[in-house]
Protein backbone atom coordinates (compact mmCIF):
# COMPACT_ATOMS: atom_id res chain seq x y z
CA UNK A 1 0.00 0.00 0.00
CA UNK A 2 2.91 2.33 0.68
CA UNK A 3 4.05 2.54 -2.96
CA UNK A 4 0.57 3.65 -4.02
CA UNK A 5 0.39 6.36 -1.36
CA UNK A 6 3.86 7.58 -2.32
CA UNK A 7 2.88 7.65 -5.99
CA UNK A 8 -0.33 9.50 -5.16
CA UNK A 9 1.62 12.12 -3.20
CA UNK A 10 4.29 12.56 -5.88
CA UNK A 11 1.80 12.78 -8.74
CA UNK A 12 -0.42 15.14 -6.77
CA UNK A 13 2.49 17.49 -6.04
CA UNK A 14 3.57 17.24 -9.68
CA UNK A 15 0.06 18.21 -10.78
CA UNK A 16 0.12 21.27 -8.51
CA UNK A 17 3.15 22.66 -10.37
CA UNK A 18 1.16 23.69 -13.43
CA UNK A 19 -0.20 26.91 -11.97
CA UNK A 20 -0.28 28.88 -15.25
CA UNK A 21 -2.45 26.22 -16.87
CA UNK A 22 -4.61 26.17 -13.76
CA UNK A 23 -5.10 29.96 -13.91
CA UNK A 24 -6.11 29.72 -17.55
CA UNK A 25 -8.55 26.94 -16.75
CA UNK A 26 -9.80 28.86 -13.76
CA UNK A 27 -10.61 31.94 -15.82
CA UNK A 28 -12.25 29.81 -18.51
CA UNK A 29 -14.40 27.93 -16.00
CA UNK A 30 -15.44 31.11 -14.21
CA UNK A 31 -16.52 32.94 -17.35
CA UNK A 32 -18.14 29.83 -18.77
CA UNK A 33 -20.17 29.56 -15.57
CA UNK A 34 -21.20 33.21 -15.84
CA UNK A 35 -22.20 32.74 -19.45
CA UNK A 36 -24.35 29.70 -18.60
CA UNK A 37 -26.01 31.54 -15.72
CA UNK A 38 -26.83 34.54 -17.91
CA UNK A 39 -28.21 32.32 -20.67
CA UNK A 40 -30.46 30.51 -18.21
CA UNK A 41 -31.45 33.84 -16.67
CA UNK A 42 -32.66 34.91 -20.10
CA UNK A 43 -34.73 31.72 -20.37
CA UNK A 44 -36.13 32.07 -16.86
CA UNK A 45 -36.96 35.74 -17.37
CA UNK A 46 -38.51 37.19 -14.23
CA UNK A 47 -39.70 33.79 -13.00
CA UNK A 48 -37.88 32.28 -10.04
CA UNK A 49 -38.93 28.73 -10.89
CA UNK A 50 -39.43 26.79 -14.10
CA UNK A 51 -40.79 23.24 -14.22
CA UNK A 52 -40.13 22.80 -10.51
CA UNK A 53 -36.48 23.86 -10.80
CA UNK A 54 -35.59 27.09 -9.01
CA UNK A 55 -33.14 29.52 -10.56
CA UNK A 56 -31.10 29.62 -7.33
CA UNK A 57 -30.68 25.83 -7.50
CA UNK A 58 -29.56 26.11 -11.11
CA UNK A 59 -27.00 28.77 -10.18
CA UNK A 60 -25.63 26.57 -7.38
CA UNK A 61 -25.44 23.61 -9.77
CA UNK A 62 -23.54 25.61 -12.40
CA UNK A 63 -21.02 27.02 -9.89
CA UNK A 64 -20.39 23.61 -8.37
CA UNK A 65 -20.06 22.09 -11.84
CA UNK A 66 -17.45 24.67 -12.81
CA UNK A 67 -15.57 24.36 -9.52
CA UNK A 68 -15.32 20.57 -9.71
CA UNK A 69 -15.09 20.14 -13.47
CA UNK A 70 -11.98 17.97 -13.19
CA UNK A 71 -13.97 15.52 -11.07
CA UNK A 72 -16.78 15.16 -13.60
CA UNK A 73 -15.23 15.86 -17.01
CA UNK A 74 -14.80 12.55 -18.81
CA UNK A 75 -12.56 13.58 -21.69
CA UNK A 76 -9.38 14.40 -19.81
CA UNK A 77 -6.90 11.86 -21.12
CA UNK A 78 -3.47 11.09 -19.73
CA UNK A 79 -1.20 11.39 -22.76
CA UNK A 80 1.63 9.60 -20.97
CA UNK A 81 -0.48 6.46 -20.56
CA UNK A 82 -1.76 6.64 -24.13
CA UNK A 83 1.80 7.01 -25.43
CA UNK A 84 2.95 4.02 -23.38
CA UNK A 85 0.13 1.89 -24.76
CA UNK A 86 0.49 2.87 -28.41
CA UNK A 87 4.31 2.75 -28.47
CA UNK A 88 4.57 -0.60 -26.71
CA UNK A 89 6.52 0.77 -23.76
CA UNK A 90 3.81 -0.68 -21.59
CA UNK A 91 5.96 -3.82 -21.39
CA UNK A 92 8.25 -1.98 -18.95
CA UNK A 93 5.29 -1.34 -16.67
CA UNK A 94 4.31 -5.00 -16.81
CA UNK A 95 7.75 -6.04 -15.51
CA UNK A 96 7.38 -4.07 -12.29
CA UNK A 97 6.39 -5.95 -9.14
CA UNK A 98 3.32 -3.74 -8.65
CA UNK A 99 -0.07 -4.26 -10.24
CA UNK A 100 -0.41 -2.09 -13.33
CA UNK A 101 -4.11 -1.40 -12.79
CA UNK A 102 -3.45 0.05 -9.33
CA UNK A 103 -0.57 2.20 -10.58
CA UNK A 104 -2.63 3.63 -13.43
CA UNK A 105 -5.59 4.18 -11.15
CA UNK A 106 -3.50 6.12 -8.65
CA UNK A 107 -1.92 8.20 -11.45
CA UNK A 108 -5.29 9.18 -12.89
CA UNK A 109 -6.83 9.78 -9.47
CA UNK A 110 -4.00 12.05 -8.35
CA UNK A 111 -4.04 13.99 -11.63
CA UNK A 112 -7.74 14.79 -11.30
CA UNK A 113 -7.43 15.50 -7.59
CA UNK A 114 -4.59 17.98 -8.19
CA UNK A 115 -6.53 19.81 -10.90
CA UNK A 116 -9.56 19.99 -8.67
CA UNK A 117 -7.48 21.29 -5.77
CA UNK A 118 -6.11 24.12 -7.88
CA UNK A 119 -9.44 25.28 -9.25
CA UNK A 120 -12.23 24.68 -6.76
CA UNK A 121 -11.39 27.18 -4.02
CA UNK A 122 -11.03 30.32 -6.20
CA UNK A 123 -14.21 29.55 -8.14
CA UNK A 124 -16.18 28.84 -4.96
CA UNK A 125 -14.95 32.06 -3.33
CA UNK A 126 -15.74 34.11 -6.44
CA UNK A 127 -19.17 32.47 -6.67
CA UNK A 128 -19.95 33.42 -3.06
CA UNK A 129 -18.94 37.04 -3.76
CA UNK A 130 -21.21 37.47 -6.79
CA UNK A 131 -24.33 39.65 -6.47
CA UNK A 132 -27.53 38.07 -5.14
CA UNK A 133 -29.24 36.19 -7.92
CA UNK A 134 -25.97 34.91 -9.36
CA UNK A 135 -24.11 33.90 -6.21
CA UNK A 136 -23.59 30.50 -4.64
CA UNK A 137 -25.52 29.96 -1.45
CA UNK A 138 -24.63 27.80 1.51
CA UNK A 139 -26.05 24.27 1.72
CA UNK A 140 -29.36 23.77 3.46
CA UNK A 141 -27.84 21.74 6.28
CA UNK A 142 -24.52 20.27 7.42
CA UNK A 143 -25.85 16.83 6.49
CA UNK A 144 -26.51 18.01 2.94
CA UNK A 145 -22.94 19.32 2.75
CA UNK A 146 -21.54 16.05 4.07
CA UNK A 147 -23.57 14.04 1.57
CA UNK A 148 -22.34 16.34 -1.21
CA UNK A 149 -18.70 15.67 -0.25
CA UNK A 150 -19.29 11.90 -0.12
CA UNK A 151 -21.07 11.97 -3.48
CA UNK A 152 -18.33 14.06 -5.02
CA UNK A 153 -15.63 11.64 -3.90
CA UNK A 154 -17.65 8.66 -5.12
CA UNK A 155 -18.11 10.40 -8.46
CA UNK A 156 -14.35 10.89 -8.70
CA UNK A 157 -13.73 7.21 -7.95
CA UNK A 158 -16.33 6.20 -10.55
CA UNK A 159 -14.96 8.55 -13.19
CA UNK A 160 -11.43 7.25 -12.75
CA UNK A 161 -12.78 3.68 -12.95
CA UNK A 162 -14.56 4.44 -16.22
CA UNK A 163 -11.39 6.05 -17.55
CA UNK A 164 -9.50 2.91 -16.58
CA UNK A 165 -11.96 0.82 -18.60
CA UNK A 166 -11.24 3.00 -21.61
CA UNK A 167 -7.47 2.65 -21.18
CA UNK A 168 -7.83 -1.10 -20.74
CA UNK A 169 -9.88 -1.34 -23.93
CA UNK A 170 -7.19 0.61 -25.81
CA UNK A 171 -4.59 -1.69 -24.30
CA UNK A 172 -6.45 -4.81 -25.41
CA UNK A 173 -6.79 -3.58 -29.02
Amino acid sequence: MRPYISLLRVRFLNGLQYRAAALGGLATNFFWGLMLIFIFRAFFGDATESDGFAFRELVAYIWLQQAFISFIFMYDWDNELLEMITSGNISYELCRPIKIYNIWYVKLFSKRLARGALCFLPIILAAFLMPYPFNLSLPYSPLAFLLFIVTLLLALVLLVSISMLIYISIFKI
